[in-house]
């Protein structure tokens, strides 16, 4: 065979190489995270082997909460945050702006409490010291935080009371009560559409409501047409260029609204049976946008791995989890607790440590 020939045969096998990379996976798209082919696991630190609950980010620093600690890392190293006390344990973690926040559990006399911190340097100190209004529910147990995509400036607060219900609260440099009676379902998750803001509120059981708040007046009941307020809640969250929000479901299903109201959920869910992977009926949760080379894709959490969904078109279809670069991945198999992203990267916070998933693409739409 000629020189010339030989060359031109494996410049045609490494653009059909290349071509594979970006359609062999996923049917509906070029597959940004199904290819694996540039995701890796954040190994050799101190969160490589934990379960990372929570990833957020302020300045050019990264925080986790991984175990029952928070972590940092400004760029160079990871360093443990000593807890206010010792014994203490991180059981949430938020930011505002630059801020970082986080709930600590202690136990005195066989008693467990919850209090919020803010962290200066290295130091925590309690919230209320500087916003005494959040003395009222300081030492309450199972407060959570829970922060909002595409917005920095707020998070929330659950509040599981002593009969066992909830109420729940803002905090945006001022305190804010959202709950005039106890509800019997904790917020799990939350969006923000337009001036308004959606809390997906579900526990367990199978009971569900969303309601919305501006973040500082007391909640309103959505009433949602087409969703299964009988199914557990998962998360949610904004396609903010199209105005449609989406719910993810613990037993495998997904809902797209019609509109930026939440009101309006079509004729039920966006795949008529559940999602499922190679270990059973797939449970859903956290979701993140990211935008693909100006194709916006919608990443959904799940107890194995993840899904991904090409929100183009008036009806996208899901892709399945028969990838072979998938299948044969690590994460495949892990927990996928929460989904953090910024520019052409997104973090993968699991059950056995952090990854990450550098792509080119462009500015992140998703970030908490």
């Amino acid at each position: 065979m000629k020189i010339e020939n030989i060359f031109s045969y494996l410049v045609i096998l490494a653009l059909l190489f290349v071509s594979s990379l970006f359609t062999a996976c996923n049917v509906n798209g070029p597959g940004i995270f199904y290819t694996i082919y540039n995701e890796k696991k954040i190994s050799e630190s101190l969160v490589s082997d934990k379960p990372v609950y929570k990833v957020v980010s302020a300045g050019s620093s990264l925080y986790v909460r991984a175990g029952a600690a928070v972590y940092k890392n400004d760029g160079t190293a990871w360093n443990k945050i000593d807890p206010p006390s010792a014994g203490m344990r991180a059981v949430s973690l938020g930011r505002i702006g630059s801020a970082i926040y986080a709930v600590y559990e202690s136990e005195a006399s066989g008693a467990l409490s919850d209090t919020i911190y803010t962290l200066s340097g290295t130091s925590w100190s309690k919230l209320s010291d500087t916003v005494p209004a959040v003395s009222a529910i300081d030492g309450s147990l199972n407060l959570s935080l829970i922060t909002v995509d595409h917005d920095n400036n707020i998070f929330f607060i659950n509040q599981r009371t002593g009969s066992g219900t909830y109420s729940f609260y803002s905090f945006d440099g001022s305190f804010h009560t959202l709950t005039s009676e106890d509800v019997s379902q904790p917020v799990i998750s939350a969006a923000v559409s337009g001036v308004n803001y959606f809390l997906a509120a579900s526990n367990i059981s199978g009971s569900s409501v969303l309601y919305t708040t501006n973040g500082s007046s007391t909640v309103t009941t959505v009433i949602t047409t087409g969703f299964d307020t009988a199914k557990t809640i998962g998360g949610i969250s904004e396609d903010a260029l199209n105005g449609n929000l989406y719910l993810s479901t613990r037993d495998g299903y997904l809902y797209k609204s019609s509109d930026a109201a939440g009101v309006d959920w079509g004729t039920g869910s966006l795949n008529s049976t559940a999602l499922t992977d190679s270990y059973g009926t797939a449970c859903l949760g956290d979701m993140a946008v990211v935008d693909y080379n100006g194709t916006d894709y919608l990443i959904i959490a799940a107890d194995n791995g993840y899904f991904e969904m090409d929100l183009t078109g008036t009806s996208p279809e899901l892709p399945t989890v028969t990838a072979e670069n998938f299948e044969t991945y690590e994460l495949s198999q892990e927990a996928v607790f929460s989904l953090y992203t910024e520019t052409d990267k997104i973090y993968i916070g699991s059950d056995n440590g952090l990854w990450l998933s550098e792509y080119s693409g462009g500015p992140a739409l998703d970030k908490e």
